[in-house]
């Protein structure tokens, strides 16, 4: 399915009359066969522009406005390949299976050719289609997936895009399946449940955990302290908490007080006084330590020791 068509194709070589079926037969080529549908009075306009990259191609499309449609029928008809389509200028609305989206600028979609689709030009448009086989996604759902614009990893994964299209016939053979492989690593991070936002959270709040855990005795710990640990912004790691049950201050807190209740029970401390238990574990004074342990366990440190033996 990897593009037949001349590497620079335009409406502009052809007459007027033929321009429709001309871009019928070089989006065949470059983007699977489509139903066209054009608007009456306005200029037929396309130009290709294609790279071959390792197993795949990239082509880069200008294109006035126009309509298309792939019947089931119509899938099938090459092995299954995939489209990481990003929007560079414009704005088109594509529909495929249960995906309905309305792709501008910086937004980006992952196609698949077995599923029949549907996609509308509505602004004059430049985007870019990564077309490889599914295959090499290789742990990635095949699609459709949509990427928006808002989120950091797809705004990596346009930058890279473009540098390549910029940048793809200067590129040695040898190393155009490095080049896709990079574009491929940050579509996975962008898509795949393992690299998401949820899981990358998950990676961090362990992290925070670990290091609150090393650092309940030091009276400076606090969520700033542990982001810049960590390398992120408190915001971000305020963000990674937020979807758990608890704050960066109130985990540091609660760990705090688990560790007293422990060493109230402990006989071997029993000579050891609540005031010294409370500066081993990071509390200014013992009358902190005691309203927090009372509205955690509801009892005090002292009622708690004396309950225990």
């Amino acid at each position: 399915m990897t593009a037949t068509v001349a590497p620079d194709w335009t409406t502009d070589d052809l007459p007027v009359v033929e321009r429709a079926d001309g871009v019928r037969e070089a989006l065949g080529r470059t983007h699977l066969p489509w139903d066209l549908d054009f608007v009456e009075g306005v200029p037929v306009e396309c130009h290709l522009t294609s790279h071959e990259l390792a197993d795949g191609a990239l082509v880069e499309c200008h294109s006035g406005l126009l309509a298309g449609r792939r019947r089931p029928l119509r899938t099938g008809v090459d092995d299954e390949h995939v489209g990481l389509l990003v929007v560079l200028e414009g704005r088109e609305q594509v529909r495929q299976g249960d995906v309905a989206v309305d792709l501008r600028a910086g937004d980006a979609l992952l196609w698949r050719s077995g599923l029949p689709a549907s996609f509308r030009v509505i602004e004059p448009l430049h985007k870019l289609t990564l077309l490889l086989p599914a295959d090499r996604l290789r742990g990635v759902s095949p699609g459709p997936i949509d990427l928006p614009a808002t989120r950091a990893m797809t705004g990596l994964l346009t930058s890279h895009m473009r540098a390549l299209a910029g940048l793809a016939r200067q590129v040695p053979a040898a190393q155009a399946g490095f080049v896709v492989d990079v574009a491929l690593d940050l579509l996975r991070r962008a898509v795949r449940p393992g690299d998401g936002p949820g899981t990358r959270h998950d990676r961090l709040v362990r992290a925070a955990v670990s290091i609150i855990e090393g650092s309940l005795d030091d009276p400076s710990l606090s969520p700033g302290h542990i982001a810049d640990r960590l390398g992120v912004s408190p915001r971000w790691l305020h963000t990674a908490f937020a979807e758990t049950d608890s704050t960066v201050a109130s985990t540091i807190r609660r760990r705090r007080l688990e560790r007293v209740r422990a060493d109230l029970a402990d006989p071997a401390m029993d000579d050891t006084t609540i005031t010294t238990i409370a500066f081993r574990w990071g509390f200014t004074d013992a009358a902190t330590l005691s309203r927090q342990f009372r509205r955690a366990f509801g009892t005090t440190p002292s009622a708690s020791r004396a309950s225990t033996r």
